[in-house]
């Protein structure tokens, strides 16, 4: 189970709490300026989809004590293991799926309503899922 902090502005902690809840957090405990709280992978991702509360959702990758500027980048070098985790796999396949040519034809002008070069594909909750099932 990952860790996860939902920034929010001040006094909807509360709310935000039960809004993660709902969408399968565990744990969720309000502080000042958000919610921190546990669950997998599609728990954030459905946070990060559909949370009308949460400004963004960070993923604790660690937590240590440190004493100066120097431990810090000590320990964010310890974290070199991440680019090779799952969730780094995830987020490639997305990438590749989101710059990856459309399986139908689409007209010259990209897809209807979406700003952006013709050749990036807005993420779809589709998307997502197939990309997390895929592990």
């Amino acid at each position: 189970m990952e860790h996860f902090f939902a920034s929010s502005p001040r006094g909807l902690e509360p709310l935000l709490a039960a809004e993660l809840a709902s969408l399968g957090a565990k744990n969720a405990a309000a502080v000042p300026g958000g919610v921190a709280f546990a669950g997998d992978w599609r728990v954030c991702y459905a946070a990060n989809l559909w949370s009308r509360l949460a400004s963004r959702v960070l993923w604790r990758v660690a937590e240590f004590d440190y004493g100066g500027e120097g431990d810090i980048y000590e320990a964010a070098r310890s974290l070199a293991a991440i680019e090779r985790s799952s969730i780094g796999k995830i987020i490639s396949r997305l990438a590749r799926r989101a710059l990856a040519p459309p399986r139908q034809a689409k007209s010259r002008g990209g897809f209807p309503g979406v700003e952006g070069p013709d050749n990036v594909r807005p993420l779809t909750p589709e998307m997502v899922r197939d990309a997390l099932d895929e592990d």
